[in-house]
């Protein structure tokens, strides 16, 4: 049952960690993956001409050699200027924090340990600037002491570690882990917390995690400078905090253009659209909730937002919506949908290094041990898919550069 739920918690946030490079230079891209059997990472040389990423006998090749990570290793955040790889790691309950060699290799990491009473770190993402580090964990929804008067939310329930990225160093930042739910808020959603998903907004200082456990949105500001977390004002109204969504909110994602907010809903395959105010409040998009296939996690976008992607895990599918810039509205493409490899998790999306050209997808097909590669035209939004490729055992976290 935990392993379950932090496969669908890992996979939630890494669509709020894809990371997109529209430089120039030559035709050739990196692709990073985590191998969660073998318990490593490594980057492999991808085409951008023709999508194929680089193969020996039909299997990944990787640029050097692969890097152990910690155990149990999930999700996989690029810092923007792509010269450092983070990963975390359920089960040693730890951060793996990589440098990018100059040939696109990564050296051997350093791990650091979180802060009690964080355990098993199941979502990541980073700000904008590249400052922080923002890790929900699962915490100890077991403690008999759970709910109970008085009782700390953060010694029962989930939280979020907040670290400060100095030249690779990790150094949390006072007060953290930070508690999902505040004492208040406890008294009515008394449910453990699982969070699945973490997204800084595209313009302010607002974090948004998801709560599996209570089907809710929790809203926090963050200090630019020190990256302590607060709660948003709290009442149990609508349009304050918590927000409630459909069953089971797995991602969360704000895309780079625009004041929106998505969430995606594992159980009711559906998508709440929310605008973000400027007090980071959400309003609700007209016509939301929309459909999304069976099982959306993952969402990203490419990087202009004209378009909002979805992993369909239960569904083995890519989705893809036309993103309306001025109203947050989503409309579903047509075709709506490209098939995946089984149990799709994590993806990436990458220019073709062509101004104005189009886009590769590459997605982490857990069960199928395998990597799938779908072009994806700009102007339309139309998806073709390449033929899969042997990847590591139980692939799960994805990046490019």
């Amino acid at each position: 049952m935990l392993m379950s739920r932090l496969l669908w918690a890992g996979c939630a946030v890494l669509g709020m960690a894809l990371l997109v490079s529209c430089g120039g230079g030559d035709a050739t891209g990196i692709i990073y993956l985590v191998g969660q059997s073998d318990q490593n990472v490594a980057g492999y040389q991808m085409n951008l001409r023709t999508g194929v990423i680089h193969t020996f006998n039909d299997a990944l090749q990787s640029i050097g050699n692969p890097v152990a990570t910690g155990v149990g290793p999930n999700v996989l955040v690029l810092n923007p200027s792509q010269t450092l790889a983070f990963v975390s790691n359920s089960g040693s309950n730890s951060i793996s924090t990589f440098a990018v060699n100059h040939d696109n290799s990564l050296a051997s990491g350093t791990q650091t340990k979180l802060n009690a009473p964080a355990t098993n770190p199941a979502a990541m993402t980073m700000d904008p600037a590249g400052k922080f580090l923002f890790v929900a964990d699962l915490g100890v929804p077991g403690d008999p002491n759970c709910g109970s008067k008085g009782t700390d939310p953060a010694a029962c329930h989930a939280g979020i570690s907040v670290f400060a990225v100095n030249s690779g160093a990790l150094a949390e930042v006072k007060g953290s882990p930070f508690p999902l739910l505040t004492k208040q808020q406890t008294t009515s959603f008394g449910a453990p917390v699982v969070p699945a998903g973490v997204a800084v907004a595209n313009s302010g200082n607002f974090l948004y995690a998801t709560d599996q456990g209570n089907d809710i949105v929790l809203g926090f500001s963050f200090d630019g400078t020190t990256g302590v977390l607060t709660a948003l004002p709290s009442t149990i109204t609508p349009s304050l905090w918590p927000v409630i969504v459909g069953s089971s909110p797995s991602g969360v994602f704000s895309p780079k253009i625009g004041n929106f907010l998505y969430v995606s809903n594992l159980v009711t395959n559906n998508i709440f659209e929310f605008k973000i105010e400027s007090d980071g409040s959400l309003t609700t998009v007209v016509g939301s909730p929309i459909t999304a296939g069976v099982g959306p996690t993952v969402m990203f976008s490419d990087p202009n937002a004209k378009y909002l992607l979805v992993v369909g895990t239960q569904s083995n599918q890519i989705l893809g919506y036309r993103l309306n810039q001025v109203t947050g509205a989503l409309t579903a493409l047509n075709p709506a949908f490209v098939s995946t490899g089984a149990t799709p998790v994590a993806a990436t999306i990458r220019n073709n290094n062509i101004v104005n050209g189009d886009y590769w997808i590459v997605v982490s097909d857990y069960q199928a041990n395998a990597v799938s590669t779908i072009q994806f035209i700009n102007s339309t939004g139309a998806m073709t898919v390449l033929p899969q490729i042997v990847g590591p055992v139980a692939p799960f976290g994805i990046g490019s550069k």
